[in-house]
Parts: C-alpha cells; sequence; structure tokens
C-alpha cells in the first residue's frame, strides 16, 4: 500500500475541515458522500508532493485505496460524540516522573578524575573527534 505521507494527510485534514466548516459541524452523508472520490489527479499530485513514480496500474489502485481511507475518515467524522469527554490518554496514570533527588555514591569526583589518563580543568580530556 502507498506509504502515506504528511502531504497525504495535509489533503485529508483538508477534506475534513471542508467538511465541518461547509455544514456548521454537522457533516451530513450527502456530503460525505460527494467528497470522498479521489480522481486520477489528485493521486498524480500527492504522488509528485510525496516525489513518487507510479505507474498506470498503481494510480488506480491508489485510487482506489486512498478513496476507501478518505471513506472511513469521513465516517468517523459522522459519528455523534456529543457528550464523550476528549480522550487525550487512557492508562488513568497522572503522574509517572520520579522526584530529582541526588545520590551520593561515596565518591568526591574529583577523586574520580584521578584515574583518568587525560583531564584539563576538572573535566575529561579526550582526543579530538571531529575534523
Amino acid at each position: 500500500m502507498l506509504c502515506l505521507t504528511r502531504h497525504f494527510v495535509k489533503y485529508v485534514c483538508r477534506q475534513i475541515n471542508k467538511l465541518y466548516s461547509s455544514t456548521n459541524g454537522n457533516p451530513s452523508v450527502t456530503i460525505v458522500d460527494n467528497m470522498a472520490k479521489l480522481t486520477r489527479e489528485d493521486v498524480l499530485k500527492l504522488a509528485r508532493l510525496a516525489r513518487l513514480e507510479l505507474t498506470d496500474d498503481e494510480i488506480e489502485e491508489y485510487s482506489i485505496e486512498l478513496t476507501e481511507i478518505l471513506q472511513y475518515v469521513e465516517q468517523l467524522g459522522s459519528v455523534d460524540v456529543k457528550g464523550l469527554k476528549p480522550t487525550n490518554q487512557v492508562t488513568g496514570l497522572t503522574n509517572v516522573t520520579r522526584r530529582d533527588e541526588v545520590a551520593d555514591y561515596g565518591y568526591a569526583p574529583e577523586k574520580l578524575l584521578d584515574n583518568l589518563p587525560a583531564k584539563q580543568n576538572g573535566q575529561i580530556k579526550v582526543k579530538r573527534m571531529i575534523g
């Protein structure tokens, strides 16, 4: 299947925005049915934006597949979600970070630097890595 690129996602978002703006946020079935058909030119434009070279068979195949994807997205847009809370996280966890605590391992940083082959100004000195 054609790899969905950001261009395609933007195209889908524009189609959904058109759907909602033309119906004041209440999409109807007739508008959904009329909008979902991707033409050969639409697929060619998406392929050009994604820098893909498609054969005629692929264009026909992707036109059908992408049309089905758009129809599914539009079908999701017609679902009544009034009264439902947005689901922005499903685990129920609220704060999973740990406290920032300084751990004392019993060594002074200066003592650890004594074990190095080379040090400079309290830093580990290494050979030049880049150019």
